[in-house]
């Protein structure tokens, strides 16, 4: 199935530039925001549900992952996703930080004050939340994150014991910490974009932030970790602006990279990254 959602991507990432940008569709289904209890603090979750939804037909789970300093409902609004829902019958939950910042590890390495959460378990625990209260296929639980959303979707690909049929991360790169803490993966299905002149997310990699003892890796680098994790062999094919895709991986896993002409990714908007993200879930769900 990720070969037809790359090729839908690659095909989009290729053609689509910033003036074809469009903006999201409205709908009047608006998102849910649910309070949990985790880890003794008080977590909140938006859920969208599609009126395509029926009871008692598994539907599709698709996580989606906010960046640093926004909110689900920013997502919500920009990603295009409850189109994607709408289409598929999907259900879509938006977790939420504390903080800004997702925990994807990297805590005290990037000097984050306050107390480290636990962003892993919060994320499992609204999965579990959202099967006991929808008819959920559990192969077909997909994670979808943007900006530092993303480097958790990359936290989340590693944890063993909680299998995803697919993530797809937009503007973001592994930090050099995710790539050790990464224990006996389950090889995922993983498509990755980012925007090739990106000055927040620079596709060489960087020095640590300011204070901080982590480094990202740069886009060969994150590429080449993940085709290892998913033990894929020699690529598949190659497309321009860097974009490359692996199909021969273990398990049936897939993992692709797409390279957006766009100047910036930052922010959804104006670049194509909006319908990127939409466009990823449609020939997967």
């Amino acid at each position: 199935m990720l070969v037809r959602l790359v090729a839908a991507v690659i095909a989009a990432a290729l053609l689509m530039g910033p003036a074809q940008a469009q903006d999201s569709p409205s709908y009047d289904r608006a998102l849910e925001m649910r309070g949990y209890g985790h880890d003794g603090l008080s977590r909140f979750v938006g859920v969208y549900e599609p009126s395509s939804y029926h009871r008692g037909t598994p539907a599709p789970l698709i996580v989606a992952l906010h960046g640093r300093f926004s909110s689900p409902q920013a997502l919500h609004a920009i990603s295009g996703l409850a189109a994607v829902a709408e289409a598929r019958g999907a259900i879509v939950i938006y977790p939420e930080t504390v903080g800004g910042f997702w925990n994807d590890g990297g805590h005290a390495l990037l000097n984050r004050r306050g107390d480290p959460a636990d962003d892993v378990g919060f994320i499992a625990q609204a999965i579990d939340a959202a099967m006991s209260d929808y008819t959920i296929d559990r192969g077909r639980v997909f994670v979808a994150g943007y900006d530092s959303g993303a480097n958790m979707a990359f936290t989340l690909a590693c944890q063993s014991n909680l299998p995803l049929a697919g993530v797809v991360a937009v503007s973001a790169l592994l930090w050099d910490y995710q790539s050790t803490q990464c224990a006996n993966p389950r090889p995922t299905p993983i498509l990755i974009i980012n925007g090739r002149r990106d000055e927040a997310l620079p596709i060489n990699g960087g020095d640590p932030p300011p204070n901080g003892a982590a480094r990202r890796f740069n886009t060969a680098d994150t590429i080449a970790f993940w085709q290892r994790t998913a033990g894929c062999g020699a690529r598949t094919s190659n497309g321009r602006d860097d974009s490359v895709l692996f199909t021969n991986c273990a398990n049936g896993a897939s993992v692709a990279y797409v390279g957006s002409r766009a100047a910036t990714m930052t922010g959804f908007t104006p670049a194509p990254a909006t319908n990127l993200i939409a466009k990823a879930w449609m020939p997967l769900l």
